[in-house]
């Protein structure tokens, strides 16, 4: 957002010391949300006033004058360059982040450095995270510096130096393809993010092959989600468990994450629907609700609340109690955790033939290609179930 902003050289004409002297200064003004600010920052020079040009903004031609206006001048070159810089950055020029960013002696390094830049772009971004996502980041952070050290310029990310971390990443660390993946994908996400900003230039991705596997997506049938939809309503069920899948079983009819479902209250409902910006990507889900996960919701309940509980288990909890209900169940052949119920909702919802296109939009993927990654597990269940006509004997 850009907004005018004027940079000059003055004195201080209201304060007049024991000398007859003014205080130069750099006054900075500019107008924000209708607000008129003002901030000046100290030159170190006083001087009487019939030796100061206003109109050059410099002391006039007397001994020891070059000097002073000299690093007057290069005060105000540090500021405009600052200016420039947020411009480019689209950010308000503010005068305080202005004074800011001139105080700081580490600033053109750090500005140039992309693990400050993840750093600042995290906490200045933190509401629009999930606390896994945010927690998941820093980790990647984490591991990143122990590879390189604290500091790490965009310059220094070339294709020789993603390959010597993912060889890193796989020998020393021993991550596997999909998490080495992972951690990759992130530092090009920042890095394109500061090349909106104009921070950088370089981009070491343009040519680098990012390699991934495919994994079998662990997901439960419809029978099973029935299964668990009767544990959750009998009495004798423990109430950690019946918390859990109450959020689960959710998200296996709606597809939303568990970051999302906590986020939904009777005003995410209309039109019988679930109208969402998703925490994760930002965009925008409308999901009909069925009758299935209506039954899950509370309309009773006082003010926007929907929730009797809210789940605060740990992700390791969450997975416990999900693990620990399919005990209950009978089912010991399978292990999840609460994303199958995502994959859950995918498969089941092509099984019964909704379009890829409408389940791919319910799941706010912004590429029809993630979701046909479902359609690959479908298509190798319809193998398998048509394999059956072949345990018939037929006669010859």
């Amino acid at each position: 957002m850009k907004n005018s902003i004027s940079i000059k050289a003055d004195i201080q004409r209201n304060k007049l010391n024991s000398k007859g002297e003014y205080q130069i200064y750099i006054f900075l003004n500019t107008t924000i949300n209708s607000k008129r600010i003002r901030k000046q920052l100290y030159t170190g020079y006083n001087i009487v006033p019939e030796l100061w040009d206003s109109a050059k903004g410099q002391i006039k031609n007397v001994v020891g004058a070059d000097m002073a206006n000299s690093e007057i001048s290069t005060m105000l070159a540090k500021l405009y360059k600052i200016k420039v810089q947020l411009e480019l950055q689209n950010k308000v020029c503010d005068p305080a982040l202005i004074l800011e960013i001139f105080s700081n002696d580490n600033y053109e390094v750090e500005a140039n450095d992309y693990i400050s830049f993840v750093k600042k772009d995290l906490q200045d971004s933190r509401k629009d995270y999930s606390l896994k996502y945010y927690k998941d980041m820093l980790m990647n952070l984490d591991m990143l510096k122990e590879f390189c050290g604290e500091q790490l310029s965009f310059e220094e990310i070339t294709p020789t130096f993603l390959n010597k971390y993912r060889y890193y990443l796989e020998h020393e660390k021993k991550n596997k393809t999909n998490s080495i993946y992972q951690k990759l994908t992130t530092i090009r996400k920042f890095v394109n993010e500061a090349i909106k900003q104009n921070l950088t230039k370089n981009y070491a991705f343009k040519d680098y092959q990012l390699k991934t596997e495919q994994v079998e997506k662990e997901y439960l049938e419809l029978h099973e989600v029935e299964a668990l939809h009767k544990l959750y309503k009998r009495s004798d069920t423990p109430e950690r468990i019946k918390v859990t899948l109450h959020y689960f079983l959710l998200s296996c009819y709606t597809g939303l994450r568990l970051s999302d479902i906590k986020r939904v209250t009777k005003e995410s409902i209309v039109n019988n629907s679930i109208i969402l910006k998703t925490q994760k990507t930002g965009s925008q889900v409308r999901i009909p609700l069925n009758n299935a996960s209506q039954s899950l919701l509370n309309f009773d309940l006082d003010g926007i609340k929907l929730f009797e509980r809210t789940i605060k288990q740990s992700n390791s909890r969450i997975t416990t109690d999900l693990n620990d209900a399919l005990d209950l169940i009978g089912i010991k052949a399978k292990k999840i955790t609460f994303h199958c119920s995502r994959h859950t909702f995918a498969i089941n919802s092509l099984v019964l033939g909704i379009p890829i296109e409408v389940v791919s939009k319910i799941l706010g993927h912004s590429d029809l290609k993630t979701t046909q990654i479902y359609a690959k597990v479908v298509d190798s269940l319809m193998n398998r179930e048509m394999d059956k006509w072949n345990n018939i004997s037929f006669p010859s």
